[in-house]
C-alpha cells in the first residue's frame, strides 16, 4: 500500500497492509514512502527492471513510478532485508474497493489483466491479484504493488486466478447479473466472495452465459472436487505456452469490459432535473462557492459530502488539488466516474460512502487497513443540501453534525435546508416528524460554537448557505 498522508511523522513507519509480502515491505519515513525488498524479492525487480517494460509501464501510467533514493534511507530499517530500495509518489488520497463503484473495480480488473498481457511475453506474471494493488489518482486507476511482479516460471498457469476471482471478477458478475451491490458484500468480506458461494447465489439460471459457466459453475465445481481431496498428479503437469497464457488473458479482459450493472432505480440521478432550485437560486449558490474557495485560496484537498452527479465536485476542482468527491448512491458515483473519465478530469476521485456509516478500520488485527476519516485531513468541506438527509434519515442530531464537519476541518460550506423546503417535506412524508433540534436557530447555534461564520446567503425562501472557518 502506499501511503496518502503528508503529515506523516518524521519517523520510521512500516505500512501495516504490507506484511503479507514476503519479499518486500512498504515504509514511510519523512513524508517519503519507500519499499524495501529482501534478497529474492530484489532479485525478481532487477530482472524486471532490465526488460525496459516498467519504465514503458510507468510512462502509459499503469504502473506507479519507481525510482532509487539518494541517498538511500536503509539505515534507517531494522529488518533484515537487502540493499534494494525504491522510493515512490505518495497517492492523494487512499481508497478501498468497498468504496468504489461498478466502474472503478471494473478498471481494477482490466488493468490486471492488462498487465499481464504484458508481463507474460516478457517472462513475468503477478504473483497476486488483490484490488488492493490498485489506487485511483483521480478516476485514473494505477498498480501500486510493484513487489507482486516476478519472474514466471514458463508452462505454468496463473497462481492467483482464484483470488482475481474472489475479490474482483466474482463482485462484478453479481452485480451486473443478479444486482446485487457488491460494496455491501466487500464490507463484510473484504477478501472477496468464494466461487462456491457466488454459484449459489446464481442457482442454475445463468448456465448458458459462457463467462458465468466458464468461471462461476465450472470454477466451483473444481473447488469442490478438490477441496477435500489432494489434486491428482496429472493435473499438476498441465503446461501453458506464454502465447496460450495471453490468450486466455485477453479473452477474461473482453468479458470482463462487456459486463454491465443491472440497472436499478436511483433516486439522485435525476436531481439536477428535480431539485427546487430556480436558475437564478443556482447560479447564486455556484457564486458563493466560487466567492468562498477564492477567499481561501488554492488548496490541497476538498471533501465534496452528499456530491451527488458532482456538479459542484468539477467546480471544485478549479480551486483544489484534489477533491473526493462522496456519495451513498452507487449509481451517481459510478455516473461521475464514467463522466470524469470521459471527459479527462483528472483531480476528482468518487466514491461510495455513507457518511453515517463509514468505513472503519479492518483486516489483520483490525489495524491492517484504515478507516477513512483516518486517511487525510481536508483543507476544506463542501457539504450542500446534506445534513437534513442526515438528520432524517439516519437519525444524527443536528449537535453532533456540527462536531462531525468541525472535528475534520477548519473550513466548512455547509447549506440549511428548512423543515419548510418541498423536498424535505417529501423526506419526512413517511416518518413522524421528531426532529425539533433541527431549526435555522439550532443550525446556527452548533455550528457558531465550533466555527467563525465568514459568509452567508438566502438562495430561497427554505435554503441558505454558510461558509464557516475556525
Amino acid at each position: 500500500m502506499i501511503c496518502s498522508d503528508v503529515s506523516q511523522p518524521t519517523t520510521l513507519g512500516w505500512d501495516p497492509a504490507s506484511f503479507r509480502d514476503p519479499m518486500s515491505r512498504v515504509f514511510v519515513l519523512d513524508g517519503s514512502v519507500y519499499r524495501a525488498f529482501t534478497a529474492a524479492g530484489a532479485h525478481h525487480w532487477t530482472a524486471f527492471d532490465r526488460t525496459g517494460l516498467r519504465k514503458e509501464l510507468e510512462q502509459a501510467l499503469l504502473l506507479i513510478p519507481s525510482w532509487i533514493p539518494s541517498p538511500s534511507p536503509l539505515p534507517a530499517l531494522s529488518a533484515n532485508l537487502s540493499p534494494l530500495v525504491l522510493e515512490h509518489p505518495s497517492i492523494p488520497f487512499i481508497s478501498y474497493p468497498q468504496e468504489w463503484c461498478f466502474s472503478m473495480l471494473q478498471e481494477a480488473a482490466l488493468l490486471h489483466l492488462t498487465l499481464l498481457e504484458k508481463l507474460i511475453p516478457k517472462g513475468f506474471i503477478l504473483k497476486d491479484a488483490s484490488p488492493f494493488n490498485v489506487q485511483f489518482v483521480g478516476p485514473r486507476p494505477i498498480f501500486i504493488d510493484v513487489g507482486s511482479i516476478q519472474l514466471h516460471e514458463p508452462g505454468s498457469p496463473w497462481p492467483a486466478l482464484h483470488q482475481f476471482c474472489w475479490t474482483m471478477l466474482n463482485p462484478l458478475l453479481i452485480s451486473a447479473f443478479l444486482g446485487i451491490p457488491f460494496t455491501r458484500v466487500l464490507r463484510a468480506e473484504p477478501n472477496g466472495i468464494d466461487t462456491d458461494t457466488t454459484a449459489r447465489l446464481f442457482g442454475r439460471r445463468y448456465w448458458w452465459h459462457p463467462t458465468v459457466m466458464m468461471y462461476v459453475y465450472l470454477q466451483a465445481s473444481l473447488e469442490r472436487r478438490y477441496k477435500t481431496r489432494p489434486v491428482p498428479k496429472q493435473a499438476t503437469r498441465l503446461r501453458l505456452s506464454s502465447p496460450a497464457l495471453t490468450a486466455i488473458f485477453s479473452s477474461l479482459k473482453r468479458r470482463v469490459a462487456a459486463l454491465r450493472p443491472v440497472p436499478r432505480p436511483s433516486s439522485w440521478l435525476d436531481y439536477s432535473d428535480s431539485h427546487s432550485y430556480t436558475r437564478e437560486s443556482l447560479a447564486a449558490k455556484r457564486d458563493f462557492v466560487v466567492t468562498a474557495f477564492q477567499a481561501l485560496g488554492r488548496r490541497r484537498l476538498l471533501w465534496d459530502l452528499g456530491c451527488n452527479t458532482g456538479d459542484f465536485s468539477r467546480l471544485s476542482g478549479n480551486f483544489f488539488e484534489h477533491v473526493v468527491a462522496i456519495d451513498s448512491d452507487v449509481d451517481c458515483v459510478d455516473a461521475l466516474f464514467r463522466g470524469l473519465r470521459r471527459d479527462g478530469v483528472s483531480t476528482i476521485l468518487p466514491l461510495v460512502l455513507d457518511i453515517a456509516n463509514p468505513t472503519g478500520s479492518f483486516g489483520w488485527n483490525n489495524e491492517e487497513r484504515r478507516a477513512f476519516f483516518a486517511r487525510g485531513r481536508p483543507d476544506c468541506i463542501l457539504a450542500l443540501a446534506l445534513l437534513h438527509h442526515l438528520r432524517v434519515s439516519a437519525g444524527i442530531p443536528l449537535e453532533k453534525l456540527a462536531h462531525f464537519i468541525a472535528d475534520r476541518t477548519d473550513h466548512a460550506i455547509v447549506e440549511f435546508v428548512s423543515p419548510e423546503d418541498p423536498l424535505f417535506a417529501r423526506l419526512i412524508a413517511s416518518r413522524r416528524p421528531q426532529f425539533d433540534d433541527y431549526t435555522e436557530y439550532g443550525f446556527r447555534e452548533a455550528f457558531g460554537r465550533r466555527f467563525r461564520p465568514v459568509s452567508e446567503r438566502r438562495l430561497t425562501a427554505t435554503r441558505t448557505i454558510f461558509f464557516f472557518s475556525r
